[in-house]
């Protein structure tokens, strides 16, 4: 084997070294790190306050939604309650009238009966 095909061999030094492109590569990527941090943080304080402001617009919106059940739930509780002194009241009619129509069949059928009592002596004398 020549020595030019030896991969452990020792490259020529030229005067070349490696420490400032290390050093460089570093700083950069330092500088890159620092940028995506202070990014990072902007984009996450963002969020936050977009976040709060949603959060203040949805309190605002249930609390309107949560008033204006509250305000249709009064307005059907008394409406239930009108629509149950009514019913009442109607049906306090209605128990009058029939108790009046009770009344009236029960004097209509003793009238029938002494009628017929009548009739049934009339026609027992008359034969």
């Amino acid at each position: 084997m020549t020595g030019d095909n030896d991969p452990t061999q020792s490259l020529p030094d030229k005067g070349l070294t490696t420490q400032p492109t290390a050093t460089a590569i570093l700083e950069r990527l330092q500088d890159f790190e620092a940028r995506i941090s202070q990014s990072v943080h902007l984009l996450g304080s963002t969020l936050e306050g977009q976040i709060a402001a949603l959060r203040d617009e949805m309190n605002t919106r249930f609390a309107g939604v949560h008033d204006e059940m509250n305000t249709r739930f009064a307005a059907v509780d008394t409406r239930f309650l009108e629509i149950r002194e009514n019913m009442n009241t109607h049906f306090r009619l209605v128990e009058n009238k029939i108790e009046i129509l009770h009344e009236d069949t029960l004097n209509v059928r003793a009238d029938q009966r002494e009628l017929s009592k009548r009739l049934g002596e009339i026609e027992s004398k008359a034969s």
